[in-house]
Parts: structure tokens; C-alpha cells; sequence
């Protein structure tokens, strides 16, 4: 574990980093090397009032939501903001997206697509299934799950294809892969990310200061084979 006594609300990898929104005080995004876990900077986010919980890293920025209604787009070398793009919602979920894209969705159940070079918004679609709680980036498209339903859209056409939704890895106080339970926190399970080497890193709450908050560890092994 690299992080104790915060509460956990989001986490990703990019650029040979780890970065996690914590709260104690105040809100603040952490920097850590991907590898050892050592924290290389400390940027303040603003007061506890207004909860942070969505993320992405790409090219040393970094891209924050909640519900402020806006994204920031934060320089991972100086903390200096970049870009702060309004919303008109609250921001739940951020995916880097090939192309140049930053794919965003938020509480009422919209996705919108901005380029992340000029922040020109693309367009928007409404899933109108409720809040969007993830998105994930695959090849030329987007895995969205909303609270009821999950999606697989192109981008940046954003044309709507249903598909199964899969086990969701973020369950109760539980990170869950393919069944498997990765990490088990003293509060809420809020979040996990996937590093390029395979390790993973999640984030959680707390209830007691010496609590773990955030947890990286290497790929989990694949579950032996059942004799018969």
C-alpha cells in the first residue's frame, strides 16, 4: 500500500505515473511513480465541500470532474491549470479516447466528447440510463456503464451500440475482477486503474487514520485449474 488516512475517490495511470484524487482536508491530486509508489508532487484541488471523483492522465495532464460541473485540465509537472472547460453537470466518469479525445459523463446521463487539444466540444449524446459510472477506451471506441445499461459507442461518431454489461469491479467495500475479490477497503470501494505493466491500483475510504486508501499490486495471477 503508498497511501494511508485519506479517503480515495479516483485513480489512474499515464506517463510512467500513478495519480489518485484524495480528500483529508481538502481535496488534492497525488502524483506517484508507477513503479515504487513514491509520491513525486501534492496538488491542492479546493475545500471538501464539492466531491471529485472522475480522472484521466494523458501527455503529463491531468483531467479532473465532479461536481463543480467543469473539467480542469492540470499540468503533472507544476500543478498549473491548463484548461478548465464548464460542463452543466456533474462530471462522474473521464476516459482518454485515441485520437486526441476526452470522453465525459456525468450524472444525468449524458456523454459528451471534447478534443483535448483546443477543448473544442465535439458533441454529446444522451444514454438517458441514468448516471454514467465508468468508461473505458477500446480501439476505435468507448465502453460506457450507466446505472441502467451499458454501451459500446464509436467514436467520435458516438453511435449507440447496446451490449451485455460486465461484472462491475468496483463492489461495496470490494475490488472484483472475473469474480476474484483484489482488495477488500475498511470504508467504500471507489475506484481502480490498470497500469501498463499489468500492476493495478485502487482507492478507497477510510475509517480510522492508519486505514489503507490506496492499494497497488501486481497483475493477479490466474486462478488455478480445478481437478477433476
Amino acid at each position: 500500500m503508498v497511501g494511508r488516512g485519506t479517503l480515495g475517490y479516483a485513480v489512474g495511470y499515464g506517463g510512467g505515473v500513478l495519480c489518485t484524487i484524495e480528500l483529508d482536508l481538502r481535496f488534492a491530486l497525488h502524483v506517484r511513480d508507477q513503479h515504487s509508489g513514491d509520491e513525486r508532487a501534492r496538488f491542492d484541488l479546493g475545500p471538501p465541500e464539492r466531491d471529485l471523483v472522475a480522472l484521466a492522465i494523458a501527455d503529463g495532464v491531468a483531467y479532473v470532474g465532479g461536481v463543480d460541473q467543469q473539467v480542469r485540465a492540470i499540468d503533472l509537472g507544476d500543478g498549473h491549470p491548463v484548461a478548465a472547460w464548464p460542463h452543466g453537470a456533474a462530471v462522474s466518469a473521464l476516459a482518454i479516447v485515441a485520437g486526441g479525445w476526452l470522453a465525459i459523463g456525468d450524472r444525468e446521463g449524458a456523454l459528451c466528447l471534447r478534443r483535448r487539444g483546443d477543448g473544442a466540444l465535439i458533441q454529446c449524446v444522451d444514454l438517458d440510463a441514468g448516471p454514467i459510472e465508468r468508461i473505458r477506451a477500446v480501439a476505435a471506441a468507448i465502453e460506457v456503464d450507466a446505472a441502467r445499461g451499458s454501451f459500446t459507442l464509436r467514436v467520435p461518431a458516438l453511435i449507440i451500440a447496446p451490449r451485455p454489461r460486465p461484472e462491475s469491479v468496483v463492489r461495496g467495500h470490494a475490488i472484483v475482477v472475473g469474480g476474484r475479490t483484489l482488495a477488500r477497503f475498511a470504508g467504500a470501494a471507489r475506484a481502480v486503474a490498470w497500469g501498463p505493466d499489468g500492476r493495478w491500483a485502487a482507492v478507497g475510504w477510510v475509517r480510522d487514520l492508519d486505514d489503507p486508501s490506496v492499494i497497488v499490486a501486481p497483475s493477479p495471477s490466474p486462478s488455478p485449474a480445478r481437478r477433476h
